[in-house]
């Protein structure tokens, strides 16, 4: 019933159209936007040093347990 008075007067559907839009850009400049912080993923930094070993054991004895114990960050 809708779809049929769109589709006999497209001229209504198009100054339907035009009226949202301009409500939207209404409520989207009147929205409070200013009063919320800024939201940053969580960084992880984790820094170590292994004295005298190569890249494969570091990466095996504490990158390995390192990353199996910090829980939700991806990999």
């Amino acid at each position: 019933m809708i779809a049929e008075t769109f589709i006999k007067k497209p001229v209504t559907a198009i100054v339907i159209s035009i009226v949202l839009i301009l409500v939207g850009f209404i409520a989207m400049t009147t929205l409070p936007i200013a009063q919320y912080p800024n939201i940053t993923p969580p960084t992880v930094t984790v820094t170590g040093n292994f004295t005298g070993a190569d890249a494969q054991t570091v990466e095996q004895t504490t990158t390995t347990a390192i990353e199996t114990q910090i829980n939700g960050t991806p990999v």
